[in-house]
């Protein structure tokens, strides 16, 4: 038997300074996870990190989230706004490591580079979307299949 694909999904979680806020794109983040999980293995901190006080050390958590995108096949980025974070950090070490990478994203608010991966790079995708309605659900499904027959 196949073991499922695996995705290490990164999101901006210390960007956010608003408890209300944070819980709501959270929560955002879940139906994600939940869609992914009826065919895939995710990983996410997000699941793990309840309020903004909820941090791991930070040397555990780098550690722990590289070696968990080493074992993943998939890194996706939700990138929601244009905002400092340590997902960014995530995202070169999967892009150096050869990782097949989705950026879910208004392309107006990613890095410069971020979108230059794509654009230097078969192996990344950009959906264009802070949003996760159903249509751009099936958007990361489309980009999931077309990393896959890579």
């Amino acid at each position: 038997m196949m073991s499922k694909l695996k995705i290490f999904l990164s999101a901006p979680i210390s960007a956010f300074n608003d408890e209300k806020k944070y819980e709501d794109y959270r929560n955002l983040l879940f139906r994600l996870i939940i869609f992914l999980r009826e065919n895939y293995d995710v990983y996410s901190e997000i699941e793990q990190i309840s309020g903004l006080s909820c941090y791991d050390e930070p040397g555990k958590s780098a550690m722990q989230d590289f070696q968990r995108i080493l074992e993943s096949n998939i890194f996706m980025l939700h990138h929601p706004a244009r905002m400092q974070t340590s997902a960014l950090i995530e995202l070169g070490y999967a892009f150096a490591e050869g990782k097949k990478i989705i950026l879910i994203g208004e392309p107006k608010n990613l890095p410069y580079l971020a979108l230059g991966l794509a654009a230097s790079s078969s192996m990344v995708r950009i959906v264009s979307s802070s949003e996760l309605n159903n249509q751009i659900l099936e958007e990361i499904m489309s980009a999931i299949n077309d990393l896959e027959s890579l």
